[in-house]
């Protein structure tokens, strides 16, 4: 969570220095080449995603063992016989068995249920609101063209 947060400061911070050296450049460019920079990340990530393999957690849900073990196996490095990938394939299947017994809903959300999601949604929303609170909001860069 912190390093989370340390990046989306950096960002922030990144994006304001953008923003900055930008400001003393006339006509629209002063706007449009911050909003390149974001855009040409964007495309970078997408370009990327092609090659990221998928999550073991997400091939037990379909029921793909086979694939999820190799997955597992390969992300940690190890054989798949190994006593950390077998104990790490049993903690999925036990949290999906857990998901999957639990009621859905935005209900759900509020709740404890065994998982404590209802602490983790806490969590995100006051360090969300003390990310803000503290000053580090996230303005578009073309406001003050306007």
């Amino acid at each position: 969570m912190g390093f989370m947060l340390s990046m989306l400061i950096l960002g922030i911070i990144l994006a304001y220095w953008i923003d900055y050296g930008c400001a003393s450049i006339d006509g629209s460019a002063s706007f449009r080449i911050p909003m390149a920079i974001q855009i040409i990340w964007c495309l970078l990530i997408c370009v990327m995603v092609i090659w990221l393999p998928d999550s073991p957690r997400w091939l037990y849900y379909k029921g793909r063992h086979e694939e999820g073990l190799r997955a597992l196996a390969a992300l940690r490095g190890l054989p798949l016989d190994d006593r950390i990938v077998l104990q790490e394939r049993d903690d999925i299947l036990a949290a999906l068995a857990l998901e999957q017994s639990e009621a859905r809903g935005w209900k759900a959300i509020i709740e404890d249920g065994g998982i404590r999601g209802n602490k983790r949604v806490l969590l995100a929303g006051t360090t969300l609101f003390f990310q803000h609170l503290s000053g580090t909001e996230c303005r578009p860069c073309f406001v003050r063209v306007f």
